[in-house]
């Protein structure tokens, strides 16, 4: 996972391989739009973009291709649109109106559901078509080269870079990967759409039902519906968004909220007395450890993660397997050779 968050050992492993299939980069918005959103991902993406588009532009019609990008991707029974057609469209951390889509009809089947969308709402808008498009490339190694550009000089020359390159992430950072549950996006659209840029869709429709549930995903990854990148500066979210989100009523019980994928170690959720406080970014890790909730309980939530411990301190009582930020990585490990000495 992002992070390092899996390490451990491997006893057994089980493939299950998928046909392949090709890709398409859907893009759902006019002309400005992807130029202001896709050119501080990919520095090319006027050279391979056409300008002819005539989509209109407008608060009016963002509002329109949120709110469609969302249906599509999240709730494709509201369009009439098959869950496999919708399933077969992702995207990594970026925007969310660019969908990565293994389907080789993706471009028709987005661009059906639009002006089925349009027509439903009996609203007729010249240039419409054309604001589902895709990028012309063939495979995702085409894509590589635009938003990792490829250096011409140097020991790295004619290589791909790291992206995200390697990096350090201060612990005064208040950006976390926040988990928006698929409920509360229904309800909330306008507010999904002001929150942030940057989006993960990799929850499809089968997240919540993929197994006995007798394992480590907790509730928050099961329902969720996007991780959003978020700058969890001040009492905003905790005051306002957060209750609204999650169930906060138990005190007994923290909801887990943040993705594990790409979690920072010197992350944390509020305040442990005040759950409507952030954690204040000047204390030492020390003073958070002791009086905010752990980046641990942030992501799996409070019963989660004591069950998790219960097992964990069951088959590993010496702490063998104690990564950096994992299940019981904050337990204060018994001394063998004092208990001996003892």
């Amino acid at each position: 996972g992002g992070g390092g968050g899996t390490w451990g050992v491997i006893t057994s492993l089980y493939l299950q391989l998928h046909e392949y299939r090709p890709l398409q980069i859907v893009l759902a918005f006019h002309q400005e739009m992807i130029l202001t959103l896709l050119g501080e991902y990919y520095p090319d993406i006027q050279g391979i973009v056409p300008a002819d588009y005539e989509c209109p532009t407008g608060d009016d019609m963002d509002k329109l291709l949120t709110d469609f990008i969302i249906k599509y991707r999240l709730y494709p029974e509201q369009l009439s649109v098959p869950q496999e057609e919708s399933d077969v469209c992702g995207g990594p951390n970026g925007n969310p109106y660019t969908m990565y889509c293994y389907d080789g009809e993706a471009l028709n089947n987005v661009k059906t559901a639009w002006l089925s969308y349009l027509d439903d709402r009996n609203m007729t808008i010249a240039g419409a078509e054309d604001c589902i498009s895709a990028l012309p490339l063939k495979d995702y190694s085409d894509f590589l080269p635009l938003s990792n550009p490829v250096p011409l000089t140097g020991p790295y020359a004619g290589k791909f870079q790291d992206g995200p390159p390697p990096s350090f992430t201060s612990q005064e950072d208040t950006g976390m990967n926040l988990l928006v549950p698929k409920e509360f996006l229904l309800l909330a659209q306008e507010e999904f759409a002001v929150l942030g840029k940057t989006h993960y869709f990799a929850f499809g429709s089968g997240t919540k039902f993929m197994s006995d549930q007798a394992n480590s995903v907790p509730d928050s990854h099961r329902n969720g519906a996007t991780m959003m990148f978020f700058d969890f500066g001040g009492d905003f979210f905790y005051e306002d968004l957060f209750p609204l989100m999650y169930d906060t009523t138990d005190k007994t019980n923290f909801p887990g909220f943040l993705g594990a994928n790409h979690a920072s170690l010197v992350k944390s959720g509020p305040m442990k007395d005040d759950w409507t406080k952030a954690c204040p970014i000047e204390w030492t890790m020390e003073e958070r450890a002791k009086k905010c909730i752990s980046l641990q309980e942030a992501i799996w939530g409070t019963k989660t993660l004591s069950r998790l411990e219960a097992i964990k301190r069951e088959v590993d009582p010496s702490g063998v397997f104690n990564c950096q930020g994992c299940v019981e990585n904050n337990w204060a490990i018994p001394d063998a050779d004092a208990d001996a000495d003892a």
